[in-house]
């Protein structure tokens, strides 16, 4: 107290900060290298990942640290020690041969010290007695702090120690510090302040002798009691700070500074044998906290070792042992834009110590395991895992994050079984739930989990969280009055996706060996109607009155029905024959999706393509799209059977003729007085007809088409189709740029192995191809970062480049005109029409009108249609098609095949194509599209006659 008055006297305020700088301006780095190196030694004598260090180790673990930190601290602590003892220095050197320099600051005394001193060697004197310092106090500083941790927790395992227990660890051992080294500090300060032209002490040696001559042993403590004084609450505070820091990115809890997350995240499901669980990870996380987390939730020994292994595209096996690993695991996902990654937790049993006969113990020598000894039958079985012993870690921390409220409540049903205790919901709503124990008014247990849904985000979020019983019988049993169809139904899904004919009874005997639970029958069966149920889907059969033999199927799964809502608003009909020994056709209805993929729909098994079958099949599809309330364009081959069902059961929709199957109709024309060359040119002129955006266009093409085709021919061939059916001239309304019935064929194709097989197999295989389709779809889905779908967002960009080069004059409002250096065209933005026609004909902008957007300043992805979005394209993914069982117990009466007959000859697997529905090639010779190569060309070539 004496100094303090003195000093306040002689300097004022500021006099009991002199010296502040240089280790206020190194104390982040001093504190990171000493952190970071002690962490790079516990991994350096972790003998196998997961082994917890002993109390010796983290002694060796803090020796390097403090050796490392020894040559930052020297030149900090000469900086420190010389500003702070100037004043005495000059009072002491007024009658000496050298006075002691005034210095202005800690920039002054190491420009000083470099000049005076010899150089950069000056700045590190005193650096043995720093060493002697550093590395035995940091030995014992860490050593205490890990000892007092787990005499505190009972155990090696830490991680439930609050902050006060965690202070005062912090606090004994910086006080842990200064005892053991506190006399080498005193010998390094007088060292460092020592004159360097007329030096006092030789060396450490002789400043130790010294100091102990003059003053005892007593002035080797001089200033003890601040430094302890300073050293305990500082000490406490930084290993708090430290370990929150770490448990807060291991425990999976967001860290967030001014909206943006700290560190790179990743999330990693860690699986051991059937067992799993999904985590967080973070960059900023310590490898040895992952192998803690680990540990407590597979319920590992302290004896138990482990590896990590993970793979990734091109390497199968990837092993994860150090930090430095740890740090690879997150590069190697921004390579390969992972957003998840599976890690697969495998047990060394080679080096884990299993259970020991005889235990050999000083106190307990005695004990022996009477399991080797016994007989079979008089033995203890082994312990079995079960997949439900994950739940008890669903509940764990206050803060911690579900996906819903709905997610929570599924977690606690599960916790709850698990553990052995029953809870009620005083309050349960969308936004707040309140489980507390069902004996908290009877026996006034205080277990309780309150939590909330945020706002921000939409996910559920535990408030608080007592996690201690207070009453008694908290005891997993095998059956639970909260173990309902509910959980039963999550658990048992995977099974009866693979075995639609799982019974009742089947359930309870595999609940039972897999998750260690008795159920009821009444359970096993209500959980197994959950899942059977299909809202919304259409099963139509129909069989002949007499003899009971199969006529028609119609098939379409309510996902299927809802997941076409946000669909294009078209549909391709068509039909395609069956491979089976039964024959018969497939007839189908494959909606559009937003990224130019199809999207199964309905499909009708029947004998043949008649006009009855058609109307069958189209009169159950319009009971489907009737309430959805939108108008859907259909696309199909145009034929008779269908032409004449499609007119009585959709009479106002739009109807689209394949424009190749036109083309195949408008070959046969020219089936007697045929000649590939001509043939070539008429095709090619009737698809500019077709294609032609106006009717000016149409005329000047159709006139083109005559003169090369015979205007008789043409004639008659243009009056059999309505131009509304296949001119884009002439179609009102959005066709999405629609010619040909291209995606039918792609579904066809898509199912040319399930056309081979039996009725019942071929429906129940392409449901469960649609089935897996729509989960791989919906999950690539996720990952889309553009507001557009793929590819429709390269769609996009491409035009948004080609409106670069036009130019936009302002008519009016909403009214452009688009020039370039030969055509101008009006668009109207507030009609979403051009004078090309082809925003109209497509339903997306043309570079024209994403030129007059840009030039108006405003958002391109307002004017393009939903159906194109990735959202869109997500929602019409979200409804799952679920398994559809079979039958429990067999029926007396079943349905008969229906009656085929053979066809003479050898059957055919493909269909032959005709000519007019090959696709046309380009010759080598004339350049020309056509049907001939560059043999076979008799096209005269210019110049030549």
């Amino acid at each position: 107290m004496d100094a303090v008055r003195q000093t306040l006297a002689a300097e004022g305020p500021r006099g009991l900060y002199k010296g502040m700088g240089a280790p206020l301006a190194t104390v982040a780095v001093f504190n990171a290298v000493l952190f970071t190196v002690r962490g790079q030694m516990e991994t350096l004598l972790r003998s196998e990942p997961g082994v917890p260090l002993t109390v010796g180790q983290q002694v060796i673990a803090g020796a390097g640290a403090g050796l490392a930190v020894s040559f930052l601290a020297c030149p900090t602590e000469l900086i420190k020690c010389r500003l702070q003892a100037q004043s005495a220095m000059a009072e002491t050197g007024a009658g000496a041969v050298a006075v002691a320099v005034k210095y202005g600051g800690p920039m002054d005394v190491a420009k000083q010290v470099l000049k005076s001193e010899g150089g950069a060697r000056g700045l590190f004197k005193g650096l043995v007695p720093t060493m002697a310092r550093e590395i035995p106090g940091n030995a014992a500083m860490f050593g205490v702090y890990e000892a007092i941790k787990q005499w505190l927790a009972g155990g090696q395992d830490t991680s439930g120690l609050g902050r006060g227990s965690l202070m005062a660890a912090g606090g004994l051992a910086g006080a842990a510090f200064w005892a053991a080294v506190y006399p080498t500090d005193v010998v390094k300060s007088v060292l460092q302040v020592d004159d360097y032209k007329n030096p006092k002490f030789s060396g450490s040696v002789d400043a130790f002798r010294k100091i102990l001559a003059s003053e005892g042993a007593k002035g080797l403590y001089k200033g003890f009691g601040p430094a302890m004084s300073r050293s305990i609450p500082a000490n406490a505070a930084c290993f708090l700070a430290y370990e929150h820091l770490f448990w807060n990115i291991s425990g999976n809890c967001d860290m967030v500074i001014g909206g943006r997350n700290v560190g790179d995240s990743l999330i990693a499901q860690f699986i051991y044998t059937g067992n799993r669980f999904y985590l967080q990870l973070n960059d900023l996380m310590r490898f040895s906290d992952l192998i803690d987390i680990i540990r407590r939730r597979f319920r590992f020994s302290s004896s138990d070792v482990f590896h990590l292994q993970y793979s990734s595209p091109g390497c199968p096996v990837i092993y994860l042992h150090s930090d430095l690993d740890f740090k690879m695991l997150f590069c190697c996902a921004k390579i390969y834009k992972l957003d998840h990654v599976d890690v697969n937790v495998v047990k060394d049993v080679d080096s884990s110590c299993s259970s020991k006969s005889v235990l050999f113990d000083e106190s307990f020598s005695e004990i022996i395991d009477e399991n080797d000894y016994l007989d079979d039958g008089f033995k203890d079985g082994p312990t079995k895992s079960y997949l439900s012993d994950d739940w008890g870690s669903y509940l764990l921390h206050k803060g911690q994050k579900f996906e819903s409220v709905q997610d929570f409540r599924d977690k606690l049903r599960k916790y709850a079984v698990q553990t052995g205790f029953c809870y009620v919901l005083p309050r349960n709503d969308s936004l707040y739930v309140r489980a507390v124990c069902e004996n908290h008014g009877t026996e006034k247990c205080g277990w309780e989990v309150i939590g909330y849904v945020a706002p921000i985000n939409n996910c559920f979020y535990i408030k608080e969280f007592n996690n201690i019983h207070t009453c008694k019988g908290v005891l997993r049993n095998q059956t639970h009055r909260q173990l309902g169809s509910k959980i039963v139904r999550t658990c048992i899904e995977s099974n009866v996706f693979l075995n639609l004919g799982l019974k009742p009874a089947d359930i309870m005997s595999n609940f039972k060996s897999t998750y260690g639970f008795e159920i009821s029958y009444k359970v096993a069966s209500r959980a197994k109607k959950r899942m059977e149920t299909n809202p919304g889907s259409s099963f139509v059969l129909e069989v002949e009155e007499n003899t009971n033999r199969f006529q028609r199927v119609f098939v379409s799964y309510g996902g299927q029905v809802e997941g076409f809502k946000f669909s294009l608003p078209v549909l391709y009909v068509d039909g395609t024959f069956g491979k089976s020994i039964y024959k018969g056709q497939i007839l189908s209805a494959t909606g559009r999706n937003g990224d130019k993929g199809f999207f199964p729909l309905a499909l009708c098994i029947c004998d043949s393509e008649t006009e009855d079958n058609w109307f069958f099949f189209f009169k159950h599809l319009k009971a489907l799209l009737e309430l959805q309330g939108r108008v859907i364009t259909f696309i199909s081959d145009r034929g008779g059977g269908l032409l004449k069902a499609f007119n009585q059961v959709f009479p106002g929709n739009p109807h689209l003729f394949c424009f190749h199957h036109l083309r195949y109709n408008l070959t046969q024309k020219y089936r007697k007085k045929r000649n590939d060359v001509v043939l070539a040119q008429v095709l090619q002129k009737f698809f500019k007809v077709a294609y032609a955006s106006t009717e000016r266009a149409y005329y000047h093409h159709l006139q083109a088409l005559r003169d090369e085709g015979g205007a008789e021919v043409i004639d008659e061939f243009i009056a059999e189709i309505p131009l509304e059916n296949w001119c884009r001239a002439f179609f009102k309304g959005c066709r999405y740029g629609i010619m040909a019935n291209s995606i039918a064929k792609s579904f066809n194709k898509w199912i040319v192995v399930e056309r081979s097989m039996p009725l019942l197999a071929m429906i129940d295989q392409t449901r469960m191809k649609e089935m897996k389709m729509m989960s791989e779809r919906r999950v690539e889905s996720k990952s889309w970062t553009t507001q557009l779908t793929p590819e429709m967002e390269k769609k996009l960009v491409e035009r948004m480049h080609k409106a670069c080069s036009f130019r936009v004059i302002a008519s009016q409002e909403s009214v452009y005109e688009v020039r370039d250096d030969e055509y101008s065209y009006s668009v109207n933005l507030s009609t979403r029409t051009c004078s090309c026609v082809k925003w109209q004909i497509n339903c997306f902008p043309c570079p024209h009108a994403l030129s007059a957007i840009q030039a108006a300043r405003l958002n391109v992805y307002d004017f393009i249609d939903l159906y194109f979005s990735a959202e869109y394209f997500r929602m019409s993914y979200s409804f799952p098609i679920h398994p559809v069982s079979n039958v429990d117990a067999c029926t007396e009466e079943s349905i008969l095949p229906p009656i085929t007959k053979r066809l003479a000859g050898r059957p055919k697997a493909k269909r032959i194509k005709s000519s007019g529905e090959k696709k046309p090639i380009r010759c080598g010779r004339c350049l020309k599209l056509g049907y001939h190569n560059r043999q076979s060309c008799t096209e005269p070539l210019n110049g030549q006659h």
